[in-house]
C-alpha cells in the first residue's frame, strides 16, 4: 500500500477547505442563545427537460426549516421570526479541519481501492 502524504506536509488550497457556518440566535430578555447550523446546498432537477441548479441556504430553527437564496433572503427571514430589540442574531464560521482530514482520508482510501482494482485487472489480462 502506497503512503499518502500526510495533513501536517502541505496546506490545502482556500478552493479545498472545509468551514462549518452557524447563526447564533441570543434572547436579549433571559440571555438564551442557540446556534443554528447552516448549510449550502445546490438543488439538481432529475428531469426530461433540463432546468438550471439551484444554490439555496438552508438553516433548520427547532421543527422548521428556513431557506434563502442568498444571505440578505436568509437575514430578512430571520429578522421578521427573531425581531430586533428582542433578539441578536450573528453569522459565525470557523474552519472545519476534522472535516478535511476526513475528506482526505476518504480520497486516499478511493484511491488505493481504484490502484487495487486496476492492477487486479491488469493481472487478470
Amino acid at each position: 500500500m502506497r503512503k499518502h502524504q500526510s495533513e501536517q506536509d502541505t496546506e490545502p488550497p482556500e478552493s479545498e477547505r472545509i468551514y462549518r457556518h452557524w447563526v447564533e440566535i441570543r434572547d436579549l430578555q433571559t440571555g438564551v442563545v442557540r446556534e443554528l447550523a447552516l448549510r449550502a446546498l445546490v438543488k439538481i432537477p432529475l428531469t426530461k427537460v433540463p432546468l438550471p441548479r439551484e444554490d439555496v441556504l438552508e438553516l433548520q430553527d427547532d421543527t422548521t426549516t428556513l431557506e434563502a437564496q442568498n444571505l440578505q433572503d436568509l437575514a430578512n427571514q430571520l429578522r421578521t421570526r427573531y425581531p430586533d430589540g428582542l433578539y441578536e442574531r450573528t453569522l459565525h464560521n470557523e474552519r472545519d479541519r476534522e472535516a478535511e482530514k476526513q475528506r482526505q482520508k476518504a480520497f486516499n482510501s478511493l484511491i488505493d481501492l481504484l490502484a487495487e482494482y486496476v492492477v487486479r485487472d491488469g493481472c487478470d489480462r
